[in-house]
């Protein structure tokens, strides 16, 4: 039997309304420096204590079908802002259930308030951008900013910051960081060159390969006889070698991706197929650089090359990667002798070239997004390997760092904004809606909570608090710093939410009375 639970009734918004309760209130108590700890208890191993939002997030779980439909949904949908910019998962949540609660509790009419929030949410995410402090990677006084971001983070754990940031230092601000498992109860880190390819990869979930071949192709590759001695290739080295090969390439039409997906099944041979990175002529010179770094040729399926896909040979590709971790969003090619002496030279060129146009003055974001999107293919990788004595703690830590190490590429690409509450205070003092104002001064209120002080008169004179020592002063000098990527995604997925929500009519549920 199905129950239909309709929330245009009274019993049912009280009931969301208590559900949204439950799961802000549990979740934004770990909120800041001074959040409460939260003890996870499965019942079959020993009881986790821990302060992260996320995880909290992640453990919360409802016998009554409908709370744990709304429950669902929340986690699933903040779920992304956490896999994308690692950090803002708990704010996402408690800005979607405040929203969602103060709505309802409007006693308006539900379309007509809703579209209002929305514009202003956009209209607060326009002014997040505008003010964006674009950080500069290759200048010293950046290291001190990442070191907060990696702070704030990780919750505060100086262990989890002094690792990354020492990581940090090795390779550089430009470098590319992994989070790995260890072996042990070791906590350590590998240091290695690395080519990162920011674009799609054809798998199902992260895997990594030892020493693949590795072919780049400017061109689209859409039809099976295009790509049929790449396949007799890769039979060879993978029945003789077990062997992998990966294709880099513009994109890879659906009868290309089946053919080579129904292979691997049935182990012919191990092939994985990945989108080239870079838009338009930022894609050739990212692929004339990848073939410099990898001491190969780069094939096509037209004459745009002189080197013929269909006429490919191992000679053709590199052997240079030593290992290779491919995930649904990236790959990562590891090696150790990349940088030849043109190369370092291409590489110095290219800071150069992006140290230029930082200082013209002039709005050049696209151009050294580009240069950037370059740089990273010269830049040295590092992995981190988290240890502990049981795989729950490991686990449990690799998220953390995951997560901090996310927030960390976000505001090296994307920039950062005052933190502690005080950029979605300002930015939305003006907007049309009442609800808004009120929801965007929430965490910061929660943060100072048990403080004795009332933060928006700290705000009200553009200062800050660090809510751990209770200083007030300026964001940039006390370390209290967001990537604004963070403040974005959780507006936004908060806003996913909302809609998903309120424009619902009914749930519809099992008739049994509990989960």
């Amino acid at each position: 039997m199905k129950k239909i639970c309709n929330l245009q009734n009274k019993e049912y918004q009280e009931k969301l309304i208590d559900t949204l309760n439950a799961i802000s209130d549990t979740v934004s108590s770990t909120l800041g420096p001074n959040g409460k700890t939260c003890i996870l208890y499965s019942g079959n191993v020993t009881p986790h204590v821990t302060k992260d939002g996320v995880s909290v997030a992640e453990f919360i779980q409802f016998r009554d079908h409908f709370q744990e439909a709304i429950n669902k949904i929340i986690k699933e949908t903040a779920r992304k802002t956490g896999e994308t910019v690692g950090d803002g998962t708990t704010t996402s949540i408690l800005l979607a259930c405040e929203l969602t609660k103060q709505i309802l509790n409007s006693n308006t009419n539900v379309k007509q308030t809703l579209k209002s929030v929305e514009e202003s949410i956009i209209q607060i995410i326009e002014l997040l951008k505008k003010h964006t402090i674009v950080l500069n990677v290759f200048d010293d006084s950046t290291m001190d900013i990442l070191q907060s971001i990696v702070y704030l983070s990780s919750n505060g754990d100086d262990d989890i910051t002094k690792s990354i940031m020492s990581t940090l230092r090795k390779i550089g601000a430009d470098g590319v960081l992994e989070v790995a498992v260890s072996n042990n109860e070791e906590t350590h880190t590998d240091i290695h060159e690395g080519i990162l390819i920011e674009s799609p990869a054809h798998v199902n979930k992260t895997v990594t390969i030892k020493s693949p071949l590795v072919a780049l192709v400017s061109s689209p590759i859409e039809k099976v006889h295009e790509i049929k001695s790449c396949m007799e290739m890769a039979f060879d080295v993978f029945q003789k070698r077990k062997q992998a090969v990966i294709i880099v390439a513009k994109e890879f039409s659906k009868e290309v991706q089946n053919i080579v997906t129904i292979n691997n099944m049935n182990n012919k041979f191990s092939i994985f197929l990945v989108e080239s990175d870079g838009f338009a002529i930022n894609m050739y010179e990212i692929l004339d650089d990848m073939a410099s770094l990898l001491n190969c040729k780069i094939l096509s399926t037209d004459s745009s090359s002189p080197f013929g896909l269909q006429n490919i040979i191992k000679e053709h590709c590199s052997n240079k990667v030593t290992s290779a971790t491919i995930s649904t969003q990236q790959t990562i090619l590891h090696g150790e002798d990349f940088l030849t002496e043109a190369n370092i030279i291409t590489k110095n060129d290219l800071i150069s070239k992006i140290a230029t146009l930082k200082n013209t003055g002039e709005n050049k974001l696209g151009e050294i997004r580009s240069l950037k999107r370059r740089l990273s293919k010269f830049s040295k990788s590092a992995t981190i390997y988290i240890g502990g004595f049981t795989d729950a703690e490991k686990l449990e830590r690799k998220d953390r760092v995951d997560d901090a190490v996310k927030a960390l590429a976000s505001a090296i690409n994307g920039g950062i904004i005052p933190g502690g509450g005080y950029s979605l205070y300002k930015y939305s003092k003006n907007v049309p809606s009442d609800i808004v104002k009120n929801v965007c001064t929430i965490p910061a209120k929660l943060l100072s909570q048990n403080l004795d002080i009332d933060i928006l008169s700290v705000f009200a004179q553009s200062k800050v608090m660090n809510f751990a020592t209770k200083e007030v002063g300026d964001a940039l000098s006390l370390g209290i710093i967001d990537p604004v990527n963070v403040s974005i995604k959780a507006l936004q997925q908060a806003m996913v939410i909302v809609r998903l929500i309120l424009n619902t009519h009914s749930i519809i549920i099992p008739d049994d009375g509990e989960v």
